[in-house]
């Protein structure tokens, strides 16, 4: 769908087109606040798989309300949150990489003392520095991707026991399908807009050091 719609721009957008400038447009306004900088390579170099991202959640919850076997929200299993969440934090490195250099990347995971200039009597202390702070950068990477898949995870199986709670409450009366459409209509959204901003956040810290350069 994304490669049929770029793929004949014109000069005076045609409806398709005008609709795909908004969107991009919105997601924009959304991302570059959190990255704190206005470079549009880095901005569209990350846009494609937030969106990407975000599209998949969204869609892929409102398709679970469909009438149809075997149908249901992707995000309630632990497996479908944990290969979103990977993927995200691997990008995140990649991203660091292409804009600041591999060490770029490998300065965030010796902690800040290890690249600091120090004189003769605490240089050592500073090198040495590293192994305390590579330890605790790997917990933290760790931690991104069981917060990232945890936090879909939960509040998709949450939102789904509430509607059986309620529904079981109300004997499968009209209410609780109206409900169930509208509790689910608002999870797709919120949860998309949580997950695509925390990735976000998240790339924006790899790209703190490009960032001031740039702003």
């Amino acid at each position: 769908v994304g490669y049929t719609w770029t793929h004949h721009f014109q000069i005076i957008p045609n409806r398709r087109q005008a609709l795909l400038e908004i969107v991009m447009g919105w997601f924009r306004a959304l991302i570059e606040p959190i990255l704190e900088t206005s470079d549009s390579e880095i901005i569209y170099e990350i846009i494609p798989f937030v969106l990407s991202l975000f599209s998949f959640i969204l869609f892929g919850i409102l398709f679970s309300m469909l009438p149809l076997p075997y149908i249901e929200e992707p995000t309630s299993d632990l497996n479908c949150t944990l290969a979103l969440a990977i993927p995200s934090l691997i990008f995140s490195w990649v991203t660091s990489i292409r804009f600041r250099g591999i060490q770029g990347l490998l300065r965030e995971f010796k902690g800040p003392l290890f690249s600091e200039p120090s004189n003769e009597k605490i240089g050592i202390m500073a090198k040495l520095s590293v192994l305390f702070f590579f330890p605790f950068k790997i917990i933290e990477e760790i931690s991104k991707v069981i917060s990232l898949s945890c936090r879909l995870f939960g509040n998709s199986l949450g939102s789904s026991i509430v509607t059986i709670v309620i529904s079981n409450m109300c004997f499968y009366i009209a209410i609780p399908i109206f409900l169930d459409v509208l509790l689910t209509g608002f999870e797709s959204f919120i949860q998309a807009f949580v997950f695509a901003s925390l990735t976000t956040v998240y790339i924006s810290s790899y790209l703190a050091n490009e960032n001031s350069k740039t702003t």
